[in-house]
C-alpha cells in the first residue's frame, strides 16, 4: 500500500527541542484518494456556507443597528416634543385671556413661529373641532355630557393633541355628547 504525504504548508518539516524531525503531515492510502476528495469537498462546502451564513448575519446585524438607531433618535424627538406641547396649549389659553392688543400681537408671532418650527419637525394638531365626530384613535374622552346632538359629537376640546410622523403623539382631550337619560335609567347604564 503507497501512501499519499501532505507536508505543512512551507513544505518543510519541523524540528522539536532535542532536534527530533516533527512530521507535520496527513498519511492517506492511495486507495482512499476519492474519499479525500470528497471529503475536502465537503469541508469546502461547509466552509463556504458559514461564509455565507456569516455575511448574512453580519447583514442583519447592520440592518438591525440601523433600525435601532432609528427607533432611538424618533423616541429622543418624541419625549422632547410631548414636553413643548403642552405649553402651546397654555399658550393658545393665554392668547384667549389676553385684553392688551399689543401683548396679544406679541404673544400671537411667539406661538406663530413656535408652532411653524414644530410643523418643521412633522407635528401637526388634531382636528377636535366641536362637532365633528369622536375618533378612540385621536382623541380622549375626558367626560360625556347630555345633548341633542348625536352621540360621541365632540362637544368641546379641552387641551390640544398632536400627530408626530402620522402617529399620535399625545390624543386630544375631548368632552362629548351622550343621549339625555331615559327615565329610570342610572347613569351607569347610559
Amino acid at each position: 500500500m503507497s501512501e499519499i504525504k501532505i507536508e505543512n504548508n512551507n513544505g518543510e518539516n519541523k524540528e522539536n527541542k532535542e532536534g527530533e524531525e516533527v512530521k507535520d503531515y496527513v498519511e492517506t492510502p492511495v486507495e482512499d484518494k476519492d474519499a479525500l476528495i470528497e471529503k475536502l469537498q465537503q469541508e469546502i462546502n461547509d466552509l463556504q456556507n458559514k461564509y455565507l451564513r456569516s455575511l448574512a448575519d453580519y447583514d442583519n446585524l447592520r440592518k438591525r443597528t440601523q433600525r435601532e438607531i432609528e427607533f432611538r433618535t424618533s423616541e429622543i424627538r418624541r419625549n422632547f416634543l410631548a414636553k413643548i406641547l403642552p405649553n402651546i396649549d397654555q399658550l393658545e389659553r393665554a392668547l384667549s385671556y389676553s385684553d392688551s392688543e399689543n401683548f396679544k400681537k406679541g404673544i400671537e408671532m411667539v406661538y406663530k413661529n413656535l408652532f411653524e418650527a414644530l410643523k418643521s419637525e412633522n407635528i401637526s394638531k388634531i382636528d377636535a373641532e366641536p362637532g365633528t365626530i369622536f375618533n378612540p384613535l385621536y382623541h380622549e374622552v375626558v367626560f360625556a355630557e347630555e345633548s341633542d346632538k348625536p352621540e360621541g359629537t365632540i362637544l368641546q376640546e379641552l387641551s390640544a393633541g398632536y400627530i408626530y410622523n402620522n402617529e399620535v403623539l399625545i390624543p386630544s382631550k375631548v368632552k362629548v355628547s351622550r343621549p339625555p337619560k331615559k327615565e329610570g335609567e342610572t347613569l351607569d347604564e347610559v
